[in-house]
């Protein structure tokens, strides 16, 4: 989104990856996104906090590993919806 030309806040409980982010050093492997990540912080389009902020939109990325029977386990689902 904020390659696209949106001002994009990211959220994140862990302080390293707040710290990592906005200092341009992703906290996973992706090919391209340490590029993409310096091309949008550049731009002022993306910033990481550690608190969830008022916003027109939320849209949540958590792990959502399978539980017994082969469930999602939607409890960081929750979570973030709690947080917000």
């Amino acid at each position: 989104l904020a390659d696209a030309g949106c001002d994009v806040t990211g959220c994140d409980i862990a302080p390293e990856v707040v710290a990592g982010v906005n200092a341009g050093r992703a906290h996973v492997r992706e090919d391209g996104l340490d590029a993409l990540l310096a091309r949008v912080l550049r731009a002022g389009r993306l910033r990481a906090v550690a608190a969830t902020l008022a916003a027109d939109f939320h849209l949540i990325a958590v792990p959502t590993p399978l539980a017994d029977g082969n469930r999602a386990d939607l409890s960081a689902v929750q979570a973030a919806c709690d947080a917000i």
